[in-house]
């Protein structure tokens, strides 16, 4: 009886939660793989909790075993990426970060109309038998917000980093340029910025606010109005009814903000699995390894075509001086590979830097790879290309947990120097080990945490209880204008009458001594 008891228990509590389960629309527009892994756990943990996810992702798992989890695929929009040479210009030093900021829009403005002109997002929009309780969209543009208009439902933004300025602003969260500034800009140190950082960072600021709010939202207004109807709402408005704000921040990584109750951070490796089999050639070739194993990868969106025929020569030679062995991601063929190394198209990233053998990891500086290498207590050799890139190797450098090579000075000597200093100075592992103890010290694992905070917004439809007072204040009474100009005003007449006394009393002063003068020279 007591066994039949706690089947009849757990089938009322699965009936329960599978009855009252929400309907999620979830869209991660973004043709990156690093935008999309790390929010997997979060479908999956929110399906078996018995809601029903409509994912629209470039990604998708396939993965049939999976229920209440359907996926909408836009993997079209890596054509996009490449025909607009999104990632190849962000690479080249020589092209404005508003230059790159334009292909990043045209290519992204060509996948979102892509999407709603589909059946799939055709559907989304006019079958009136849909039903959603929740949105939860990609917080870097703002089109797919619009379907929180459309449902009139509440939404929240997610990020697989730091979001960008906008959606801190429209949560209510500080966006000072010094004390955070944008992770495109190179920063020397973060904690001591230059005149000249600062005074970049406060322009790229008033740019980038300028060119988002003026230039681009008009034009993806004027292309959303033709699918959502002319009574859209401004996307200024749509954005500022943000009820949740998830960012994958971490101290270890950046600088600490202040933040509103509204905005929760999952910055401590969400996506980090448990450990799974390495496949057999690589589990045999690293433990048969008699030296350290460096692994080299650049991540998903840095391909070894951007990378030239001498950059690969200089690795090749690079490694082939050093003593060890090194396990090299990449999706190109390389010419005359040496023994030390092996090369393969994909690994399994997670499970490699595991591997006791695995002393290094040469990374990009992408903030998934990063957060894996520290989770396993493994110190790095930096190369950014662009991006968050750059601030995430400057803060590891300036942590002392790696090292920075230059993406323009890879060469044999800097490549093998790098990789022999970070293994055989043991301050990196140290740092590594240090810094690794912090990231993994959480109050709640973030799945649990994004999963709770998801609920409390269904709940609630929406959280206006955390919303800043400050984003419903007019502009002149939030920075204080009126009492400003009344302060300054009485200081002014204040000022104003105290010199006219002065004035007058010196006058007086002088005019009397005149008078004490002309009446001695009379008498002389």
């Amino acid at each position: 009886m007591p066994s039949t008891r706690c089947v009849i228990i757990i089938f009322l509590v699965h009936l329960y939660s599978v009855s009252y389960g929400a309907d999620i629309l979830a869209i991660l527009p973004t043709p990156s793989y690093s935008h999309q892994i790390p929010f997997r756990p979060l479908w999956k943990a929110l399906a078996a909790r018995g809601h029903n996810i409509t994912l629209v992702t470039s990604d998708p798992e396939r993965n049939a075993s999976i229920k209440n989890i359907k996926e909408i695929d836009i993997s079209y929009g890596y054509e996009y990426i490449d025909k607009y040479k999104c990632i190849e210009l962000a690479c080249n030093d020589s092209v404005s970060l508003i230059d790159v900021g334009r292909a990043i829009r045209l290519a992204t403005a060509d996948i979102n109309e892509r999407f709603l002109k589909s059946p799939e997002g055709q559907n989304l929009i006019h079958n009136k038998d849909n039903h959603f309780d929740l949105l939860i969209v990609e917080a870097l543009l703002i089109d797919m917000m619009a379907f929180s208009w459309k449902y009139k439902i509440p939404f929240i933004g997610v990020s697989s980093l730091d979001c960008s300025t906008q959606f801190h602003d429209s949560a209510g969260n500080p966006t000072h340029p010094v004390v955070n500034p944008d992770p495109n800009l190179e920063i020397q140190d973060l904690n001591d910025m230059s005149f000249g950082e600062r005074l970049a960072s406060f322009l790229f600021s008033a740019t980038y606010k300028l060119l988002v709010y003026y230039l681009t939202y008009r034009k993806e207004y004027a292309m959303l109005q033709k699918y959502f109807g002319d009574d859209l709402p401004r996307l200024f408005d749509i954005q500022n009814e943000i009820s949740m704000l998830f960012v994958a921040t971490n101290p270890v990584f950046h600088n600490v903000r202040a933040l509103m109750p509204n905005t929760i951070t999952i910055g401590n490796g969400m996506h980090i699995s448990s450990p799974k089999p390495l496949p057999k050639d690589i589990e045999e070739w690293l433990n048969s390894s008699k030296e350290d194993v460096v692994y080299f990868s650049l991540g998903s969106n840095i391909k070894g075509s951007i990378l030239n025929d001498s950059t690969k020569a200089e690795l090749t030679k690079a490694f082939s001086s050093l003593p060890y062995k090194v396990l090299w991601k990449i999706d190109h063929q390389v010419n005359d590979l040496p023994e030390n190394v092996l090369i393969k198209k994909w690994l399994p990233q997670q499970d490699i830097l595991r591997h006791p053998k695995v002393k290094v990891f040469i990374t990009q500086g992408g903030l998934q790879s990063m957060q894996e290498s520290i989770y396993f207590d493994k110190p790095m050799i930096g190369i950014p290309f662009f991006g968050d890139q750059h601030m995430n190797v400057k803060r590891m450098t300036h942590l002392g947990y790696g090292v920075k090579v230059h993406k323009n000075n890879i060469t044999r000597e800097s490549i093998s120097e790098a990789v022999i200093e970070v293994i055989t100075n043991p301050i990196y592992r140290e740092k590594a080990e240090i810094y690794g103890n912090i990231f993994r010290d959480t109050d709640i694992p973030n799945v649990d945490k994004a999963v709770w905070w998801t609920e409390y917004t269904l709940r609630h439809n929406g959280t206006r209880q955390f919303r800043n007072p400050a984003l419903d204040m007019p502009f002149w009474k939030y920075w204080m204008l009126d009492v400003l100009g009344i302060v300054f005003g009485v200081l002014f007449i204040f000022s104003y009458l105290s010199l006219k006394f002065v004035k007058l009393i010196l006058r007086r002063i002088f005019r009397r001594n005149g008078k004490q003068i002309d009446k001695s020279k009379k008498w002389n």
